[in-house]
Formats: C-alpha cells, structure tokens, sequence
C-alpha cells in the first residue's frame, strides 16, 4: 500500500471542479488509463456514458440520502421516455439532473440493500462519516489526488475508505475488478 504525505483536505467540493484539475494532478483514474492504454489516452477526458451516468447518480444517493437525491433529480415521464423522442429532448433541457423511472427504481433497490448490509451500517452508526472529501497528497515528489466517496473516522483518524462500485451481474464481479482496474484503484 502506497503511503501519501497528505498536504490538503478540501470538503465538499464538487466533482466537476475536482475532475477539472486535469492529468496536472494524478488521479486513479489517470493511473488506470496508463494501465490500460497510453500516457496519451490517459490525459483524454472520459466521456460521460449511460453507465458513468447510472454509477455518478448511486454515489449521490449515497452521500445525500433519499430526500436529498429526490430533490436533486426529476424522474423523466413516461410520455418522455424514448431518447430519440422530442419530448425527451425538451425534458432534459428543462431539467438539470434527470433520471429515468427504471434507473430511479434500480439505484432506490440497491441503496436500501446497502442500508440493509450489516457492516456498512455498523460503519454508519460507529464512526464520523465523511462524503466525497478530496484528498491532495504527496509521494517521491508527484502530486495525487484522491477522492473517495466516503471515509470514516475516530477522533480524526481515519480507519475506513469506502469506494462504491456497481455492477449489472454480481456473480461476474471479479471480472469487473480486472476490466476496470479496481485493484490498481484500492492501493490508493
């Protein structure tokens, strides 16, 4: 496990600012298109996709909470709900953050069976929860960053970081560590 020398904690700050720093700063990200790919294609950014999209809407009810993410998102109507329809088109213009019904009832499901875990709700109820803290560091002299989605701690040390992931098929999730480069991702 990498050690980091930690040089700036910063709360709440918003994603788009924190992936907005570029390949300037290393990231698990930047590391995992190295890996994967090239330094080059490393430093372009992702482009959103319907699966970032479905996993970026988990971690924010996630760190919100129900009532919270229920206000953050309109549920698109089902007269709206075919992409290639102008209805759908003016609904997601009007509306910032939009989710479908299916996706709206998917991401519900599978919070509440992550309430319904007893260790995560043993992290929950036993220790300060941090969400979505952005970590600066340094390490033989390359900067990094490090967001994970939330950490937990005991008179301010921290003892736990948990990183969500999703999945279309449990039983195939060990593949997914290998394809998307998790274990590369943990040693951060």
């Amino acid at each position: 496990i990498l050690m980091f020398t930690i040089k700036k904690v910063i709360p709440n700050l918003s994603n788009e600012l924190y992936h907005s720093v570029g390949s300037e700063i290393i990231s698990s990200s930047f590391l995992k298109g190295v890996y994967k790919h090239s330094v080059a294609k490393a430093k372009i950014p992702i482009e959103s996709n319907d699966a970032l999209t479905f996993g970026s809407q988990f971690h924010d009810i996630c760190e919100l909470g129900v009532k919270k993410f229920k206000s953050k998102y309109s549920i698109v109507p089902e007269d709206s709900s075919n992409k290639r329809t102008k209805a759908y088109k003016d609904f997601i213009k009007n509306n910032k953050n939009v989710i479908t019904k299916t996706d709206n009832n998917k991401i519900n499901k599978m919070f509440q069976n992550l309430h319904n875990n007893e260790f995560y709700r043993s992290l929950e109820d036993m220790y300060d929860v941090y969400s979505e803290h952005s970590f600066y560091a340094e390490k033989d002299g390359l900067d990094f960053r490090i967001r994970p989605d939330k950490h937990y701690s005991y008179k301010g040390k921290i003892l736990y970081v948990c990183d969500f992931k999703t999945t279309s098929d449990c039983t195939t999730f060990k593949y997914d560590i290998t394809k998307y480069a998790y274990d590369l991702q943990a040693v951060f």
